[in-house]
Parts: structure tokens; sequence; C-alpha cells
């Protein structure tokens, strides 16, 4: 809102009545509305004043259709969203409101540098819960940002504020206003919501939230807003939305935490719909410094894949080249640490590595061949299995599948019956804890173990033992 405007409405209706609340205190205004404490008897509540400029500028009828949404979340309340009171227009004024509840609180974003790391965690679980909360109401919010969300003094509760945008899901004919303009805070859009290209369904509406989700987190972790250094001009920040893949990371915060926000920043959205679930932000982080406490392998496996995009001769050669040289790279990582890990633990008999030459440029595989030995209590041969799969080469999301097997000497292994083990963005530590359970799984299942003279092909698929 026009700061003069702004001025002069406050001196107009400080102390005023809208409606029967009083207006006490002026609080502050926002690009569409000034906010003021108000009283109704024994009730205390911050009232929203929409600019009545803007209100005829997009449409009277628009803003009443949002007001009443807001209206129909009075009296269903979630403890980290903001509880709605009352809400409609003051006929004599000539002015539409809406009512919550008061909270004298900072908003994160002004203390994001000051959040505690461990309260990260709680912090994101408690938003997305509320975010999570409106889904089940058959809405979404399409703004969350660290500005509308409130923290107390003791960064313990978290609320998320400001529901003036919320919409149903997949309701045709919406009286929304919005129709292909964009409503929400660009910084913090995902690209389909950006171009106004998002499918209009829970599960389209939901992965704009977790990108949301994930810009939070972003800051959480960074300590300073997403896409700070392309803020302008206004175009550049439009390309990073569209191309830039932030860089997250910080050696103070888990990893996993790192790879959720990385796995919900995913410009492709139906990538981000199989990364990431609702859980993904209620689970407490793995034990990352203990391989023996923790063999939890497999990812969940979402059933939604990326549909690829077309391209032509050229573009799709340029994909191709740089897809296969991803693939390579994070396939020459992963034998490094599994290499490195045999080598420092002194557990593992010498090994060989044989690569499976693949035909398509977005998949590697290889395998770990230990020979039978006395010495470390293998019976037979133990053949570990890795395949790598490009999910998205500029984010570096990969899916990684596992198996293993004890064969007779001579035995080949193939890149069939693999469990997921890892699938998003790569973050080394991450996937270095994942590598290792597999292999010392590998290892404690295959010592136990003898083929028996019947084995088909005298091979013996080892189940690991999963948690």
């Amino acid at each position: 809102m026009d700061s003069v405007r702004a001025t002069r409405m406050t001196n107009e209706l400080l102390n005023q009545f809208i409606n029967d609340w009083q207006l006490v205190e002026y609080c502050g205004a926002g690009k569409s509305a000034l906010v003021f404490k108000a009283v109704r008897g024994d009730t205390t509540a911050a009232i929203k004043l929409f600019d009545p400029e803007l209100v005829e500028k997009f449409g009277k009828e628009t803003q009443k259709a949002r007001i009443e949404r807001e209206r129909e979340l009075i009296g269903k309340g979630h403890p980290h969203l903001i509880n709605i009171i009352d809400g409609g227009e003051d006929i004599d004024k000539q002015l539409l409101y809406v009512a919550m509840e008061y909270i004298d609180a900072p908003n994160l974003a002004d203390v994001i540098e000051d959040i505690p790391r461990e309260r990260i965690r709680p912090i994101i679980a408690q938003i997305a819960s509320a975010a999570k909360f409106l889904e089940e109401l058959n809405l979404v919010h399409r703004d969350i940002k660290p500005d509308n969300i409130v923290i107390d003094e003791k960064f313990e509760t978290a609320i998320l504020l400001d529901l003036g945008v919320i919409r149903p899901c997949g309701v045709s004919g919406l009286t929304d206003g919005s129709g292909k303009f964009f409503v929400g805070t660009l910084q913090y859009s995902s690209p389909e919501f950006l171009f106004r290209t998002e499918e209009d369904s829970t599960e389209g509406w939901r992965a704009v939230t977790f990108y949301q989700l994930g810009a939070v987190l972003h800051d959480l972790i960074m300590r300073k807003r997403i896409f700070t250094e392309f803020q302008d001009p206004w175009a550049r920040l439009v390309e990073a939305v569209k191309y830039e893949v932030p860089k997250i990371e910080a050696p103070d915060v888990s990893p996993e935490l790192i790879l959720l926000s990385q796995n919900c920043l995913q410009k492709d959205v139906n990538l981000r719909k199989r990364l990431v679930t609702w859980d993904d932000f209620q689970q407490h982080d793995k034990n990352l410094s203990s391989v023996a406490g923790s063999k939890e392998r497999i990812r969940k496996r979402l059933l939604v894949a990326a549909e690829a995009p077309s391209f032509d001769d050229a573009e799709a050669e340029q994909k191709e080249r740089l897809t296969r040289r991803v693939a390579n790279e994070i396939q020459a990582k992963l034998q490094e640490i599994v290499r490195q890990e045999c080598l420092e633990s002194g557990l593992f008999p010498p090994l060989v590595i044989h690569e499976f030459v693949s035909e398509s440029p977005n998949t590697t595989g290889f395998a770990i061949r230990f020979s039978a030995s006395k010495k470390f209590g293998l019976h037979h041969d133990l053949c570990v299995n890795f395949r790598v799969q490009i999910l998205d080469y500029q984010s570096k999301a990969i899916e990684i599948g596992s198996s293993a097997h004890l064969c007779n000497s001579g035995a080949s292994s193939t890149l069939e019956n693999l469990n997921t083990i890892f699938e998003g963005g790569y973050l080394e530590a991450v996937v270095k804890e994942r590598l290792q359970q597999v292999l010392y799984s590998s290892l404690d299942c295959a010592q136990l173990l003898q083929i028996p003279d019947n084995a088909p092909d005298g091979v013996v698929v080892l189940a690991l033992e999963e948690g």
C-alpha cells in the first residue's frame, strides 16, 4: 500500500470502530492492507483492513469471496495456524476486513539469523503440519514464506499467518480473481506456480506447498533469503526461479534436512512429487554417526514418474552428454566412497570393481566383488551391486539401487532385484551413510551363509536387514 495513503487511513481510522471492533493500535501495512490491534468486548484481535482502491481495482466480489473462504475457517483451529475470528464489510465506512487472533511475536524473516540449529526441524515440522491441515480441508495456502510465519521469543512455537490467498483445490469455476495472474511471492514460488502452469488438484497444489516449505527451510539453514543475489532486476529473479539451483550447505545442520530442502526445491514438479512426502517433514533425523545402529536403507518409492520434456536434436544431444557426464561423475564418487570405507575399516577382503555398460545416458552401474576368504569369514564370493539413475542432471537428483548376492567363483553379477537406498539431490554425507549400511549389512549376512548345492546358477541373493 502506498505510504501516503496508509498514513492518511491510519489517522482517520485509529480509535474508530469497524462494525463492532474498535481499532486501538496501528500495527503495520502490507502491499494491500493495513493491520490494527482491535478489541471487541473481552476479545483482542488483529484486524486487516483492505485498501479500498486496490479492492476496486481488482474487484470487490473477488475480495469478498476470499474473505468468505477465510471465514469458513472460524472454529477450525490448528496449533500452528492463525485463528480466524471474524470478517466481512463495514457498510458505513465501505471497508472490507478480516479479524484474526492477535499474536505479539516477531516474524520469522526478522529473526532468521537467530534461530538455533536444533530448532530448525521442529519449526519446519510445525509449519508443514499447518499446511497439511489446510490440505485436509481441501485448501492450499499459496504464500508460505518467512514473512508469513511468527515465532515466539524462545523459538519453540511457530504459527503460519496470512490466509488471504488460500483457495480450494480442484474447484472449477472458482471466483478467485487470480485466473492466470500470479498471486503470491515470486521469490518463494515454484516455477509452475510463477508461470501459472500448476495442476489444479490436491497433488498439484501440494507440490507448490512443498516447494515453498523447502524455500523456508533453505532460509533457516542458510540464514538468508533464497535467491537474494538475484533480486534485481525483476527479470533476473524470474530466471533464477526457473533455472537456478540454490546452494544449500551448513556443517552444523543435519544432512537429512539439507536433502529435504534440496528435494523440495526441485524445479521439475513431477520429480518434486516423487521425492517428497508429508512424512519427510515429521521424521527424526537419522543417526549418521552409527552404521551399526542405523540400518534403514530403503527410501520411499512414489508412483509419480517424471515425464521427459521434448527437445530438438541439438538440445537432446547436449542433454544426453551432460546427463552421462553427471552419471559418470557420481559413479566415480560412489566407487571412491566404497574403496575408502573397505580399506579403512579393515573388515573387508580386497575388492575388484566391475562397471556395467549401459546404453542409457542416465544410468550407470557397478559391482563390488569380494573373493572368498577364510580370514574375513567369507565362504563364497560376495558381490554388492549398485545402479545410479540420473533423475535430473541439473540438480544432480539421483536414485541409487543396490543388491547383494553370494556366488561361486566365475559367476557374473547383474543389476537385478535392486532395492532403492537413496533418492534425491546428491548429498555426500547421506549417500555415504546409505552405502555403508549396504556394505556392512551385506558382509554381516554373507558371513552367516553358504551356497546350497541346489542353488540356481550357484547364486544366493542376500535379503539384507532393514531398519
